[in-house]
């Protein structure tokens, strides 16, 4: 070819020197040869600057082959001190030669590579005295795309605009053909008809869905919808869902009803429904906005649904939120057509939680392999943000993602529900106890029928017996039995959770699990509407019995130890009854608590814990079956390997050989012809000990090289999603740390579908992932 186009990213710059007082202010000057290609912004105050699309990092050279092998030094980069009154003073350059660069470009911008900088005389002094000045940058030929896509770039930037993609990956709530309507029904041949909201069939006659009964209006809502909407960026599988109803909705509203709609957040896609105007119990049409197709990334991802009351018509207003509900797919079957009612709540984390209402939703997952679904596990989740352009769809997004709290500033109830939340962890203690009693007792848990007869074997007591035998007689058998006792756990936690008679808090059990990686295929599987309901209400009314007496006990405990406290505290008081005297009682503002600086700290900590063990309890509780399965499958395969190391031989020999080198005569030989020359050579000890702080230096470079790559891709990514989605951020929640999990009601159902037909897409809004680095790839250039 005759043309060089080569893409730049000027990644950051790294201990630079300090051209002002104290730091600096850099921007980078880049050369062909005498011709300036590209200047960055400054970076005010820093010796150690990240550039990003903000301010310049990324740049084309486009020349010809002649001009580009015509430049003398090759690309130079000018690294100035940016100063508005006086010069701006070069504070170190860098020369690549035109073969080095073309050299660079082969690495497809994968490779950040850190350049040693030629520090300038115009400098103040050093930033560092241990690690030299270095610019990090990506370079790779550059592509038509990426020529175009900086192209736009610069001409959004000089018209200061941001999201320029947010209309290809954010659906809004339809609201074109909501109207305030005069009149609600009319009563036809003894009839009462509603007006079909928020608009009749169009692909039907207008009278034939224009009006329709209570009944009529409800099967149109349960018919098969129409117009679907693909959604994310994953390639594992599809997670098709359809928002149906919802019933008894809190009214918003303060002179007529609420305008509900449905926001939906999945991984890294936000979908709306549109939006039924003037309704409590809304049913949302087949033909309408809502049903949508799911790319999944993950199988632990969650499916996060709010209903919102509409209202921002101006664009100014915020939109009302009503509830919101979570929807755990984790356990979840394939081919299986999931019929789901969920109760609505705005809290995520009181504990009281008044309903708001409910929601309905029809869902099915689809996958090709359950072995690679299983694989998609081995990662944890993705980390999934949510751009938005708008304010008051972020605020709508931040509570389908985290409910009404925001748990960022101090909040009285916040360390309340927290303290709560921890001490009913002391409810374990029963599960604890219940367990250790059935080991110890030889109680009977798996039933076997023998000549007709049923009878309970005490499987657990019988592993526990074997394992402490072999044990006494061969601590060798520690690790294994150590990995052994894990798995054990989870296999027991599993039985335990197929004991309740609810099949929406159950799971597939272990060997279900293997049956389905053999097979390759989950089984589907088929659930009643109110199955077990009787069972279910008599389980959940004995367990809150227990968990009734055993608040009864901690209070009476409670209040016991505060009588003694009590008691004590006035004999105290009576032995230094002059020195109260003396104190001065401080009263602080009844509006304002001086304490939150200090609580606030706290409340993360509480916060940051209670997640933490949220984590630890889906894990033991199956919640995350994926992985627990495979935690399970993992303690197993290593339990059986390290039976076979001989851990006391290694041991003995260890510490064997420890004692025989280290603490033996020969030791004086050591210190007479090592050690005491060290210390007699007093120059020879000044460069020892200065090679042992280079070393120390070289350690402590590693992870602080590691902190500023994390920290320039991050602010790369913030700054590259501002530009492409928007400038409002919302965190998608990576793993199940709710507090409440969110089961469907009785009346939930599932039927095996295996043939089911294809779906329709009449649209497609991309995730927000984005792929690779300089400028990434995205929507149907990701895929």
């Amino acid at each position: 070819d005759d043309e060089i186009q080569l893409l730049f990213e000027l990644v950051s710059a790294t201990d630079l020197p300090i051209g002002d007082k104290k730091t600096s202010d850099p921007y980078v000057v880049a050369y062909l040869g005498s011709e300036e290609i590209h200047r960055t912004q400054h970076i005010s105050r820093s010796v150690s600057p990240i550039w990003t699309v903000d301010n310049g990092s990324l740049f084309v050279l486009h020349c010809t082959v002649q001009e580009f092998f015509a430049a003398a030094d090759g690309i130079s980069f000018y690294i100035k001190d940016y100063d508005k009154l006086g010069t701006n003073v070069t504070l170190a350059k860098l020369n690549i030669a035109q073969p080095t660069l073309l050299e660079m470009a082969k690495s497809d911008g994968i490779e950040r590579f850190e350049m040693e900088l030629d520090e300038m005389k115009h400098a103040i002094k050093a930033s560092s005295k241990y690690f030299p000045s270095k610019l990090n940058l990506r370079v790779r030929n550059a592509t038509p795309f990426d020529v175009s896509f900086l192209r736009q770039l610069h001409s959004i930037q000089k018209a200061k605009k941001l999201g320029i993609y947010a209309d290809q990956a954010f659906i809004a709530p339809n609201t074109e053909r909501v109207k305030l309507l005069k009149r609600e029904s009319k009563v036809e041949d003894g009839v009462t008809l509603h007006r079909v909201k928020p608009f009749p069939d169009p692909s039907r006659d207008e009278y034939d869905t224009k009006w329709l009964s209570k009944e009529g209006i409800m099967k149109e809502a349960m018919a098969p919808s129409t117009n679907w909407v693909e959604a994310g960026s994953g390639k594992l599988g599809k997670l098709y869902l359809e928002v149906l109803h919802c019933d008894g909705l809190d009214n918003k509203d303060s002179t007529r009803k609420s305008d509900p709609f449905a926001c939906i957040i999945y991984e890294d896609a936000i979908v709306n429904t549109d939006v039924v105007n003037d309704e409590l119990s809304p049913r949302f049409m087949p033909w309408t906005q809502r049903a949508f197709c799911f790319n999944i990334q993950h199988p632990s991802s969650q499916v996060m649904i709010g209903i919102v009351d509409f209202d921002a018509e101006n664009g100014m207003d915020d939109h009302d939120p009503i509830g919101r509900s979570t929807i755990d797919i984790t356990n979840f079957r394939p081919s299986t057509e999931y019929l789901l009612t969920f109760d609505l709540y705005k809290s995520v984390l009181d504990d009281e939680r008044p309903k708001a209402g409910t929601v309905t939703v029809r869902l099915r997952l689809e996958y090709d392999s359950y072995r690679e679904f299983l694989k998609g596990s081995l990662a944890p989740p993705p980390v999934n943000y949510i751009n938005l352009s708008k304010k008051h769809d972020f605020k709508t997004s931040y509570f389908v993602c985290n409910g009404e709290e925001v748990l960022g500033t101090y909040d009285k109830d916040a360390i309340n529900s927290y303290r709560t939340e921890l001490e009913g962890y002391a409810d374990i203690a029963y599960y604890i106890t219940q367990a250790i009693m059935t080991v110890v007792l030889w109680r009977g848990h798996r039933e076997i029928t023998v000549f007709g007869k049923k009878i309970s074997l005490p499987l657990h007591s019988v592993v526990a017996f074997v394992m402490g035998v072999l044990l006494i007689d061969n601590f060798n058998y520690l690790p294994s039995f150590s990995l052994f006792s894990i798995a054990w756990l989870l296999l027991a936690t599993n039985e335990l959770r197929q004991r309740d008679p609810s099949p929406w808090h159950g799971s597939m059990t272990y060997m279900e699990m293997w049956n389905a990686v053999i097979r390759d295929k989950a089984p589907p599987i088929e659930i009643a509407d109110h199955e077990n309901e009787a069972a279910i209400r008599k389980y959940e009314a004995a367990v809150a019995e227990r968990l009734e007496k055993e608040k009864l006990k901690a209070e009476q405990a409670q209040e016991n130890a505060e009588k003694l406290e009590a008691f004590l505290h006035e004999e105290e008081n009576a032995a230094n009854a002059e020195l109260e005297t003396m104190e001065t009682e401080m009263k602080g503002k009844t509006t304002f608590n001086p304490l939150a600086g200090v609580l606030l700290p706290i409340q993360n900590i509480l916060g940051t814990v209670c997640r933490s063990l949220r984590i630890v309890k889906s894990l033991l509780l199956w919640d995350e079956s994926l992985y627990s399965f495979m935690i399970v499958n993992a303690c197993l395969v290593l339990g059986i390997v390290l039976l076979i190391v001989p851990w006391g031989f290694i041991l003995r020999w260890t510490v064997r050989i420890l004692v025989w080198v280290l603490l033996g005569p020969w030791m004086k030989l050591v210190d007479i012809y090592f050690v005491r020359k060290l210390e007699e050579e007093g120059d020879n000890q000044a460069k020892h000990f200065q090679a042992m702080a280079q070393g120390k230096m070289a350690t402590v470079n590693d992870p602080r090289r590691l902190a500023m790559i994390q920290k320039e891709d991050l602010m790369k990514l913030r700054a590259m999603k501002r530009y492409m989605f928007g400038k409002y951020v919302t965190g998608v929640p990576q793993f199940k740390t709710f507090r409440f999990p969110d089961y469907p009601l009785p009346q939930s159902s599932a039927k095996p579908v295996p043939d089911a037909s294809a779906v329709a897409i009449s649209e497609t809004k991309h995730g927000q992932r984005l792929i690779g680095p300089m400028v990434p790839t995205w929507g149907d250039a990701a895929k």
